[in-house]
């Protein structure tokens, strides 16, 4: 089954091959910790004591820098040439994510759009469906 799922704002997207991943890696070095815990608000730290355990295997992510005219096509030139189950494409703007669910839907890649301007319980409500693949 092939699905998309668009997010915003200002992210990158990522392919994901027969595996359903979450979660964010960040690696600070020792000198760096403290200045990090100066400016964030009430923190959590996760220390990962074997850094192989912080590899999502399966997982590819492609970056294409083009004009804003060009994304359309190199994105359903990717989609066709690609083997996926799921993709995860990250817009600017609530505006872009329903053009483009809109639009993967009329060239029939299946999508769901999640974006900031829905509420947070029709956001999540969505990106369940993502997950269990009812698109």
């Amino acid at each position: 089954m092939r699905g998309s799922l668009l997010h915003g704002p200002h992210l990158v997207a990522q392919v994901v091959r027969g595996l359903s991943a979450q979660g964010a890696q960040c690696h600070a070095e020792k000198e760096i910790r403290p200045v990090c815990r100066k400016f964030m608000q009430d923190p959590m730290e996760v220390l990962v004591d074997d850094e192989t355990k912080l590899r999502l295997h399966g997982l590819q992510q492609y970056y294409v820098k083009l004009k804003e005219k060009e994304k359309n096509r190199k994105l359903f030139d990717l989609l066709n040439g690609l083997d996926f189950n799921q993709v995860v494409i990250f817009v600017r703007s609530a505006q872009r994510c329903m053009a483009l669910a809109q639009l993967l839907g009329e060239q029939n890649f299946p999508a769901i759009a999640i974006h900031g301007a829905m509420a947070q319980e029709e956001r999540l409500s969505r990106y369940q469906q993502f997950e269990d693949f009812q698109l």
